[in-house]
């Protein structure tokens, strides 16, 4: 007997343009996500400089090829001897300083210092040169095909760049590292020296709100104003990528674009339920098997992140796969894809799959087929008429 079907999640990166606001912001390039499915994106392709934000980077390579985050570091000259030079944002880091690298990921993101970029690169990579080999390497593994580095701290040069798409790709990478996520998220931190403290600018910001969980800050001449920051609303993850704002340090036009982003999804958007485990979303039909058909209902419900004025009847399911089964098909065998539609734009997706064997019914194949089993029926039975008059009249 047919029990029923099971639907194996496959969430994809899934963009809902079809009904994202068309916000009015002073950022020439941005890029939001809701549990990483795009909500909304303004030239999100566009290569462009991308200043600090090259950080995030450096604090990834740096975490996944350190066995040890408290090991020791002098400070050298070299790492600090560009500080002034190229008016880099420092971790206040002298020569001869000891610290640990832990230190040097809370400097390098917190206060965004040059310095501790510089020192992490050295420890790292060996060489400047080597580590920034190591980003291009990891760009390349997250399949960041405008994204290129130079340099680890993200001043201006002409091939370090990225887009707010790659970025959004790297951010989420990021913080599926407790260690990462655990740095972007802390208010202020104490180095193991006991004397330098770093202190985060973008949490719980009071120019965007208080439910900013953390991220990073980008500034320079040519990339403008940048933010990478994340929040949480009902339970989802909204993230906000923004670059190229324009250099108004008293108005912080990122932050302004950010508050207008979040404060829109927050206030107008929530968890919709789009599919009910008692509601049939499927059916397709059997060949000679007890039940003509097989209904399909998902395992669990289903929530999505959807507007408050989410309208049921604008969703539509879109199968594709066997219309027809049989008992040749065996439990565990993919026998179709299933998409859920909002307003035409493909908001999730998912395989099914068969969960139990279909047993064979002799009863309806013989129903399905009585017209050759008659047929078969009524020639046997001439055939033994003929024969049985073959050996009388023998």
């Amino acid at each position: 007997m047919i029990k029923k079907l099971i639907i194996i999640i496959s969430l994809f990166l899934l963009s809902i343009n079809v009904y994202a606001k068309d916000f009015n912001i002073n950022s020439s390039s941005a890029i939001v996500l809701a549990d990483d499915k795009i909500l909304y994106q303004k030239e999100s392709d566009k290569v462009t400089k991308i200043a600090s934000l090259t950080k995030i980077m450096t604090a990834v390579v740096t975490i996944e090829n350190t066995d040890d985050l408290n090991k020791k570091v002098t400070i050298t000259k070299d790492d600090v001897k560009d500080i002034l030079a190229l008016d880099l944002a420092s971790a206040s880091l002298k020569e001869g300083d000891v610290v640990s690298i832990n230190d040097l990921l809370y400097g390098l993101m917190l206060p965004s210092g040059g310095d501790a970029a510089y020192a992490l690169a050295r420890v790292v990579g060996g060489t400047k040169e080597n580590f920034v080999s190591m980003m291009n390497k990891t760009a390349e593994k997250l399949a960041l095909e405008h994204t290129h580095f130079t340099n680890p701290v993200g001043f201006d040069e002409q091939n370090n760049f990225s887009t707010a798409r790659d970025l959004s790709t790297l951010f989420s990478y990021a913080l599926e590292n407790d260690t990462f996520k655990k740095i972007v998220t802390t208010d202020t931190y104490l180095a193991s020296d006991n004397y330098h403290t770093y202190t985060s600018h973008i949490r719980k910001n009071s120019l965007v709100g208080d439910y900013l969980e953390g991220g990073k800050t980008g500034t320079t001449n040519d990339a403008g104003l940048c933010l990478a920051s994340f929040a949480y609303d009902k339970g989802v993850r909204l993230m906000v990528i923004t670059l190229n704002a324009p250099l108004d340090y008293a108005s912080k036009p990122q932050y302004a674009d950010a508050k207008t982003i979040y404060s829109y999804y927050i206030n107008n958007y929530d968890l919709q339920k789009v599919v009910k485990t008692n509601e049939k979303v499927l059916s397709l039909s059997v060949s000679n098997a007890v039940k003509e058909f097989m209904d399909f209902h998902p395992v669990k419900d289903k929530y999505l992140y959807l507007p408050n004025d989410f309208n049921k009847e604008d969703l539509r399911y879109e199968y594709s796969g066997m219309k027809k089964l049989d008992s040749k098909i065996k439990k565990g065998d993919k026998i179709g894809h299933l998409n859920i539609l909002y307003k035409g734009e493909k908001i999730y997706s998912e395989n099914v799959y068969l969960e139990d064997n279909i047993k064979f019914s002799y009863i309806v194949f013989m129903k399905n087929h009585i017209v050759y089993v008659m047929g078969l029926i009524i020639f046997t039975t001439l055939l033994f008429i003929v024969r049985k008059i073959k050996k009388t009249t023998k």
